[in-house]
């Protein structure tokens, strides 16, 4: 199978450029080997949430497949000037469009879905 994208040599040089990076950074300091040691898996810190997360994914995977669609610019500022959920907002939408049942009306009913269906 060939891969996605071409495999990158990371050279001497490039290393030592992200290195001093790294160490110019006072936000984001590297982990020590000590903290690096005490991390653990989020299923044994929050179990709850680690079990949300893996059940939300895969219900979406069971219902949505990733597509690739091109979209006038226009189209996708407006859905993007919405917020986080576009994509649900933009599902919806479509659903709609086709007469299918609507699933999310947490989505479907945002204020800027609300403009978008005015001006279509």
């Amino acid at each position: 199978m060939t891969p996605k994208w071409p495999e990158y040599k990371t050279t001497d040089e490039d290393e030592a450029r992200i290195q001093a990076g790294i160490d110019q950074d006072p936000d984001n300091p590297e982990l020590t080997d000590a903290e690096r040691a005490g991390l653990r898996p989020l299923g044994e810190v929050l179990p709850d949430l680690a079990g949300n997360l893996q059940a939300s994914r895969q219900r979406e995977s069971e219902t949505t497949r990733q597509v690739t669609v091109r979209l006038d610019n226009e189209v996708l500022e407006a859905l993007k000037n919405g917020g986080w959920g576009w994509q649900r907002r933009m599902n919806a939408m479509l659903r709609r469009e086709l007469g299918l049942p609507q699933v999310d009306e947490d989505y479907a009913g945002s204020p800027k879905d609300k403009a978008l269906r005015k001006t279509g």
